[in-house]
C-alpha cells in the first residue's frame, strides 16, 4: 500500500484527460483517502460518485482513483477547488489502463506470527554473503502451493534484512506473503470476495483474531510489461497485538497437510458461505443476547445444510399432507397448505441433539464441566438438560414465551460459558469439514484456552 502523507500531482477524469487539475493526495493513518484539487473538476457532472478519475504524482506515478464522492468546496487566496473522497487507490510506474488483475500479492497481519515459531532473528554477514544477501533481499524462503479450480495459491515466507550490517551481523524479520495467480481477470471487489476474504477468514478462525490484509499488490500480463500496481483502501480494522495465547490450531501442527486443508476450507467456504459470514461476525458481537442468538441461528443453518432436514420420509410427509388437505373446506386448503409448508422440518431440539451426538467425543466434557460447575446439575444425561436450556432460552428470547416456567439461562456466566460451548462446537464441525480426524479435533481442543476454561468449571465450588 502507498506509504501514508501527502503527495502533490496533476489530476483529470478519463474522458477528459486533456483537462488536468493540481492538487494533493492525502493518506491518513487509516488509509483514508482525500484529493483536494484547485479548481471545478466535477463541474456540472450530476453523478453522486465519478467511478474514476486519474492522476500523476511527482515521480512520474500514475494513480487511479475509484468510487470517489465530492465531499466539498474549497476556498482562500481568491481560488476555489474541490474535495473528494475515494474507496480505492491503484499506483503504478506506469499509466494504468485497466484495474482488473490476473495476479495478486497480499500481507495478513495474523499470518506471520502464526506460521513462524520466531519473527526476528540474527543471521551472519559471511552466511549472507555466502547466500548473495544484500538490505531487502529475500532468502531462505520457503513456500507452499495450493492447487485450486481457478487458481493458484503460493505461500512464501522468508527472512528480510531490515538493518544494516552491524559488528558482522544482519538484523532480519520473518515476513510471509501470499500470492494469487489465477487463470482470468478480475476486479478487485471479485479478487476479494473470491480469495483475498476467505483466507483471512481461514486465518481469523485458525488464529481466533481478526485477520485482515496489511498490503495488497496486483499485477495484469494482458496489458503490456509486467509491473506491479499498489493497491490501497481504508483500513477500518485498527493494529492489534499477535496473542498465542488465543489461537486455535497451530501451523506447526499442521504443516504436513497445511495445502489441503486450504483446498478443503475453500470447497467449504463456496458451499456455506453464508453460514460463515454470520459465524465471523460474532467476532464483532459483544451484547450476550445477541451472541447467543446468532451462533443458535448458525448450528441450525448448519444442520440444515449437513443433516437430513426431514422428520420423516418425504413420500410419507407429502401422503399426509394430501390427505390432510383433501379433508379440509376448499377455501381454506390454500391457507392450510402455506401453514404446513414447513412441518416436516426438525425443530430446533431434534437438531441440537443429531448435531451434539455426532461430535459427543468432542463436545461432551465441556458440556459436563459447564452443567457440573454453572448450572449445578446432576442430572447424568447432561446434554439433554443442556440442550434444554439452549431451546427454552431460544423460545423466550424470540418467541416471548414469558408464559412457559421452563429454566433458562440467565444473562452473565451462565450465557457466557453456554455461547462459548455453541461455538467450540461450530468449529469442531469446521475441523471435521477440512478432514480432521477426532483423535486430531481432540489434541487441538485441549490446548484451546476457553476449551480447556470451561473444563475446569467442574472443579468450580
Amino acid at each position: 500500500m502507498i506509504p501514508k502523507g501527502e503527495y502533490q500531482g496533476i489530476w483529470w477524469l478519463p474522458e477528459k484527460d486533456d483537462d488536468k487539475f493540481t492538487g494533493t493526495l492525502k493518506i491518513d493513518l487509516d488509509n483514508k483517502i482525500t484529493l483536494s484539487i484547485i479548481g471545478l473538476l466535477k463541474g456540472n457532472l450530476t453523478e453522486e460518485e465519478i467511478p474514476i478519475m486519474c492522476g500523476q504524482i511527482i515521480g512520474t506515478k500514475y494513480i487511479v482513483l475509484q468510487h470517489c464522492n465530492w465531499i466539498g468546496s474549497t476556498y482562500g487566496s481568491g481560488l476555489s477547488g474541490e474535495r473528494f473522497s475515494a474507496r480505492i487507490l491503484f499506483l503504478g510506474s506506469e499509466k494504468i489502463s485497466s484495474i482488473k488483475f490476473n495476479k495478486i500479492r497480499f500481507s495478513i497481519n495474523v499470518l506471520t506470527p502464526w506460521m513462524a515459531d520466531n519473527t526476528s532473528k540474527i543471521y551472519d554477514k559471511a552466511e549472507c554473503d555466502g547466500k548473495k544477501c544484500k538490505q531487502l533481499q529475500l532468502f531462505d524462503s520457503d513456500e507452499i502451493k495450493i492447487e485450486l479450480a481457478e487458481a493458484e495459491i503460493t505461500i512464501y515466507s522468508y527472512w528480510n534484512i531490515i538493518g544494516k550490517e552491524y559488528h558482522n551481523v544482519y538484523s532480519c524479520e520473518r515476513q510471509t506473503l501470499v500470492e494469487v495467480s489465477m487463470s482470468k481477470m478480475l476486479a478487485l471487489n471479485e479478487l476479494f470476495d473470491t480469495f483475498v476474504l476467505p483466507f483471512c477468514r481461514l486465518l481469523c478462525f485458525l488464529t481466533q483474531q481478526s485477520a485482515f490484509v496489511t498490503d495488497i499488490m496486483g499485477i495484469n500480463k494482458g496489458i503490456g510489461p509486467d509491473y506491479w500496481i499498489d493497491i490501497t483502501y481504508e483500513n477500518i480494522v485498527r493494529d492489534q497485538e499477535y496473542d498465542e495465547r488465543k489461537i486455535l490450531a497451530s501451523f506447526f501442527y499442521m504443516n504436513e497437510n497445511f495445502s489441503d486443508i486450504i483446498k478443503n476450507w475453500f470447497k467449504l467456504y463456496s458451499e456455506l458461505k453464508f453460514i460463515y459470514i454470520y459465524f465471523f461476525a460474532l467476532y464483532n458481537t459483544y451484547y450476550l443476547e445477541e451472541k447467543f442468538n446468532n451462533i443458535v441461528n448458525v448450528l441450525e443453518a448448519y444442520h440444515r445444510c449437513r443433516f437430513d432436514n426431514v422428520v420423516q420420509k418425504q413420500n410419507v410427509f407429502d401422503d399426509r399432507i394430501e390427505t390432510i388437505l383433501s379433508s379440509a373446506p376448499s377455501e381454506e386448503r390454500q391457507w392450510l397448505k402455506e401453514k404446513l409448508k414447513f412441518a416436516n422440518e426438525p425443530n430446533l431440539r431434534k437438531r441440537l441433539t443429531e448435531l451434539f451426538e455426532k461430535i459427543s467425543i468432542n463436545i461432551q466434557p465441556v458440556i459436563d464441566g459447564y452443567m457440573s460447575g454453572i448450572i449445578k446439575d446432576s442430572n447424568k444425561k447432561k446434554t439433554n438438560s443442556f440442550i434444554q436450556l439452549i431451546v427454552s432460552t431460544r423460545n423466550r428470547m424470540v418467541h416471548k414465551d414469558k408464559e412457559n416456567d421452563e429454566r433458562v439461562l440467565k444473562n452473565g456466566e451462565e450465557m457466557y460459558f453456554a455461547v462459548d460451548i455453541l461455538i467450540i462446537a461450530f468449529e469442531i464441525f469446521t475441523l471435521r469439514e477440512l478432514k480432521f480426524s477426532d483423535k486430531k479435533i481432540g489434541e487441538v481442543m485441549n490446548q484451546n484456552l476457553r476449551y480447556k476454561q470451561i473444563l475446569l468449571l467442574k472443579n468450580k465450588v
